[in-house]
């Protein structure tokens, strides 16, 4: 249902004069609107949205860990040559890629700092530093992860490829002593992923329907910064 009267004061916004134009339109643009998804959203010093790059490389990654976590469970037992065995090659395949996004992303953010919108100025100092590390561990276990299990797999003797197209670098011998730690660690980092992803979506939920602010929609595609 349309409000007349915001459609009043558009109509006197756009026949004011320019120095009386920018407060009213801002006034106007400060009101909410049933075709506005953010409507109910404050802003609290969360410092705008970050770039179209960085959301992409987000969203992709969400999807490709969550179907990485989901073959985890798949390949249990999985050798060459069998039909586990398939879904270990994707999954090496995709943890590759995995890995290449997350050097990219860490390139992109370092070189665009001033795009990273800062946390809500209400927000608890300990909340922050859990966010932050929460943050940080994103970084770190993505980036290891990959590279522990193509360890692993080199030690177990396996040829790793990027989905049969070509070789990955065997990271450790045949049989190498190493290779139990490697594979330890993998599976640890990908317990911990689980957890660390539970907190960060509780969080993002908590900032949308507990606090309604607009730390989600920062990361969400949309027009408004």
């Amino acid at each position: 249902m349309t409000d007349n009267r915001t459609d009043a004061r558009r109509v006197i916004v756009a026949d004011a004069s320019p120095a009386e134009r920018r407060p009213a339109a801002a006034a106007v643009a400060m009101e909410p609107t049933a075709g506005n998804p953010y409507a109910d959203a404050e802003d609290k010093g969360t410092g705008g949205s970050y770039d179209n790059v960085i959301k992409a490389l987000h969203w992709t990654i969400v999807a490709m860990v969550l179907l990485q976590i989901f073959m985890g469970y798949v390949m249990a037992g999985a050798e060459p040559g069998t039909p586990q065995g398939y879904a270990l090659g994707f999954h090496m395949g995709t943890g590759a890629t995995i890995l290449a996004i997350m050097l990219f992303r860490f390139g992109w953010r370092m070189t665009h700092l001033h795009h990273v919108p800062s946390s809500p100025k209400d927000l608890p100092r300990w909340l922050q530093i859990v966010s932050r590390v929460n943050h940080y561990y994103f970084y770190a276990a993505l980036i290891a992860m990959p590279i522990l299990g193509l360890a692993w797999a080199s030690a177990r003797g396996w040829q790793p490829t990027y989905f049969g197209l070509f070789p990955l670098p065997k990271i450790l011998e045949t049989n190498s002593p190493y290779g139990e730690i490697a594979a330890q660690g993998h599976a640890w980092l990908a317990i911990l992923t689980v957890g660390a992803i539970v907190l960060h979506a509780t969080g993002a939920l908590y900032h949308r329907f507990g606090k309604h602010d607009r730390v989600l929609h920062r990361m969400l595609p949309s027009r408004r910064a």
